[in-house]
């Protein structure tokens, strides 16, 4: 006979199991078993071996249909759970795959120097990709402005997490925020915070009094000085050629700056020729003296000179370029350890590598930069110089 449990052939007669212990139970012929008076004690006939083959074969002791039912039933639903648990699992995967780490309102950044930051207006997660819009810092440390030129617009998640890792503030409310024309922006948008650019007392102590742009008053300005409305060197300013004592106007012209600091006439053509502005126009708008040129000997091109940069250690440091093309970056670095030295635009995006070097070295890197704002942000344990070639 056969275990039931473990299907190991036993004696027949046996009451357990030689493998696994387990009580034997025998079946009985239930074709052969046959009706007794309830007085009759005799015991039904035991099969044997060979019975109990020929009936597994034949099928003479069926199964029941209500068994077979329950097990068809369990199995699909055994299987209908799988597949719930499998389809919930790859659900919750991608959903938490795409969990956004920003919401709404937040003011995103790469690093707390940077005056530009990002504002989260949105999550769209069918497109894994927040709705934002550039914001501007004000200079009393606020989040308060938005310039017209710049629009809302979409960008990746994984993206902008990873680009933008510092939250550093937060909007509760984001159509409470001004917008102005980058032409004509407010006096207290604070466009730089590196190198200490201007603060809100600089500002205020810098402008011009009341007294000195009144009627009648002296002009503040003399022939040849470049002025603007920051308190920084931005790379082009005016240029005042004249004062006329009887319209109290001064003529001024636009001048751009080149790398080694000389300055040029505007390469614009809509800004080529002389103007004549209201005195006390010029001296409120554009309060801050950014430079001097002398207007009889003044550049009519942008110069080739190169600009050199030096330090050691850490630094970051501002330039402008004149013109856009390929800039030409040649480093050399005397110090121990990492050099690596990256160029970001003004709106603080990384443009790429002028050196990525250890030990010290010497190479070259050409990047293609607009005419704009330029900041080097270099990473290093001792003395370097950068030196940048414009285009020819």
């Amino acid at each position: 006979m056969f275990c039931q449990k473990c299907g190991a052939e036993n004696k027949d007669g046996a009451a357990f199991c030689n493998a696994c212990g387990a009580a034997l139970v025998t079946i009985p012929e239930q074709s052969t078993i046959e009706s007794k008076p309830q007085n009759d004690q005799s015991v039904p006939k035991i099969q044997t071996k060979e019975e109990i083959q020929t009936e597994s074969v034949s099928g003479s002791t069926p199964i029941s249909p209500s068994k077979k039912h329950g097990i068809a039933f369990w199995a699909a639903m055994l299987i209908g759970i799988a597949v719930v648990v499998i389809v919930g699992a790859a659900i919750l995967s991608v959903t938490t795959g795409n969990t956004p780490k920003y919401q709404a309102g937040d003011v995103i950044t790469d690093n707390t120097t940077d005056p530009i930051g990002i504002l989260i207006l949105g999550y769209n997660q069918t497109a894994d990709q927040y709705t934002c819009r550039p914001i501007l810092q004000k200079t009393d440390g606020s989040w308060g402005y938005f310039v017209a030129q710049f629009n809302t617009t979409t960008g990746s998640r994984a993206v902008l997490e990873a680009n933008n890792t510092l939250l550093i503030s937060h909007i509760a409310d984001p159509t409470t925020i001004t917008t102005f024309d980058m032409n004509n922006p407010p006096m207290d948008v604070m466009f730089y915070k590196l190198e200490g650019y201007y603060s809100q007392t600089t500002a205020s102590s810098s402008q011009s009094t009341s007294t000195q742009i009144g009627p009648h008053a002296a002009p503040i300005y003399q022939r040849g000085d470049i002025v603007w409305f920051l308190n920084n060197d931005p790379g082009l300013g005016m240029l005042i050629k004249n004062y006329d004592a009887s319209s109290d106007s001064y003529t001024i012209t636009w001048v751009d700056e080149n790398l080694d600091e000389t300055w040029y006439h505007d390469t614009d053509p809509n800004l080529l020729g002389d103007e004549v502005e209201n005195r006390t126009y010029v001296e409120s708008q554009y309060p801050y003296k950014v430079g001097s040129a002398d207007p009889n000997n003044l550049l009519s091109y942008a110069s080739t000179a190169p600009l050199v940069l030096t330090g050691s250690g850490d630094n970051v440091t501002e330039f402008d370029t004149p013109q856009s093309g390929a800039y030409i970056f040649t480093s050399t670095y005397s110090g121990q350890g990492n050099f690596v030295v990256w160029i970001k635009d003004s709106n603080g995006y990384t443009i790429g590598l002028a050196a990525n070097t250890i030990d010290p070295s010497t190479g070259t890197k050409m990047l293609h930069l607009d005419t704009d704002t330029y900041y080097s942000e270099v990473t290093a344990n001792g003395p370097w110089t950068i030196t940048i070639t414009p285009p020819l």
